[in-house]
């Protein structure tokens, strides 16, 4: 027998930024971080940090997975080109929640970032050089679209 339940609502938060996250300005533990959202009973999040993700998030992903809330990994990159009030625009790259962190880190090993006039690759950057990077945006769509990265 086929039950039909109708609509179905769940709440999302695709812009989260963890404990973990560079530029933050909170800190908490992973179990204080879980409570909070279950307490507010969002079921999917996106787990934001800039242009790289640390260790740590990769596990806080796992935990937050066992405790039934969905998490894709959100990537917030600033464009290298800026609006009329010379206002950088970022642009979030949110992955597939199945991917793995070899295959984000494999993405991130291959995109070329500005860091103050040099380029480096996205998961070389260190916290100090996160206020002054900024990618391309034909260069994230490039990455993006290259088939052999695997993020299809």
């Amino acid at each position: 027998m086929e039950v039909n339940r109708g609509s179905e609502w769940s709440k999302w938060d695709l812009h989260v930024h963890s404990p973990y996250t560079y530029l933050n300005g909170y800190q908490c533990s992973d179990n204080d971080f879980i409570a909070k959202l279950k307490e507010k009973n969002i079921s999917v999040i996106g787990l934001t940090n800039y242009f790289k993700f640390t260790d740590e998030e990769y596990i806080l992903k796992e935990k937050l997975e066992k405790e039934g809330i969905t998490v894709f990994l959100n990537l917030e990159l600033r464009l290298s080109y800026t609006n009329n009030n010379n206002d950088c625009c970022d642009f979030h790259v949110i992955f597939d929640n199945k991917l793995t962190k070899e295959d984000i880190q494999r993405f991130l090993s291959n995109l070329n970032i500005n860091l103050s006039g040099t380029q480096i690759k996205a998961i070389d950057i260190d916290s100090s050089g996160m206020k002054r990077a900024n990618v391309e945006l034909d260069e994230l769509m490039n990455r993006l679209n290259e088939k052999s990265l695997k993020i299809h």
